[in-house]
């Protein structure tokens, strides 16, 4: 689970397929073969050799309580006064929101090949954003950022994920300690499983009305899930809104 730490593992089954080597980098756990068959064979015998001490997380019945306990911070934008409108307005209404957490899927799971050439990094990784792919590789290897070359080619559509981080991270790594060229290729299931999230929302609203049904008062408080479209376009008098970070039990982004 997210926020596991690795207890104990036993690596000798996987080190003993021909062609396999095994890498392990504190909690990472890796190895690199000549095929992709021979690697999940390798993978598979590691997982079950892993013991992991798992993090405490919310249940999903849990989820909506652990969001609102943990939220904090923000700074409200404001108009008027939404204690006034609300007192003055002829009728009110509260009402509480939850979208649920959902899984990104790109046209193609995340991928990454990464090359070494004596301190000098070159990784292809399908990403929306390159600049911050080369930021992360240059902080896991503490090399300056002009010995890092990252290169995007033409690939499918992101829809929310292509962030390219974690393929490209673990493709060097295994390319570092094996010293040869790796290839990452997450399979879908590894990405709906550990990739990142669309961040889960809690969302409490409390309006006011006047007695021809126009809104006089806007109450909106949104946690967790980003201050995007935080401000209501309307021309509402009486209005303040809120964005407050929480502690996710899940990657998201």
């Amino acid at each position: 689970s997210y926020g596991a730490t690795l207890s104990s593992i036993d690596v000798s089954k996987a080190k003993a397929m021909e062609g396999v080597v095994v890498v392990r980098d504190g909690d990472f756990v890796g190895c690199a073969a000549p095929t992709s068959f021979r690697a999940a064979q390798a993978l598979d015998a590691l997982a079950k050799a892993a013991s992991w001490e798992l993090a405490p997380h919310p249940s999903s019945k849990e989820l909506w309580a652990h969001l609102k306990e943990h939220a904090s911070g923000g700074r409200p934008s404001t108009r008027g006064s939404v204690e006034e409108g609300l007192a003055a307005a002829d009728k009110t209404l509260s009402a509480e929101y939850h979208v649920a957490y959902v899984q990104h899927a790109a046209m193609e799971p995340g991928a990454a090949v990464a090359e070494w050439n004596d301190d000098r990094l070159t990784v292809w990784v399908g990403s929306r954003g390159p600049f911050g792919v080369r930021s992360r590789l240059t902080e896991a290897f503490g090399i300056p950022r002009e010995r890092v070359r990252v290169i995007v080619p033409d690939t499918g559509g992101g829809f929310g994920m292509k962030s390219g981080d974690d393929a490209a991270v673990e493709a060097a790594r295994l390319a570092k300690a094996i010293g040869r060229p790796v290839s990452r290729r997450w399979t879908r299931e590894e990405e709906f499983t550990w990739a990142y999230f669309r961040p889960a929302a809690l969302i409490e609203i409390q309006a006011g009305l006047d007695a021809k049904g126009s809104i006089v008062a806007w109450d909106f408080t949104n946690i967790n899930s980003g201050r995007a479209a935080l401000e209501s376009p309307y021309d509402i008098p009486n209005a303040r809104a809120l964005y407050q970070r929480s502690d996710s039990p899940l990657r998201q982004g």
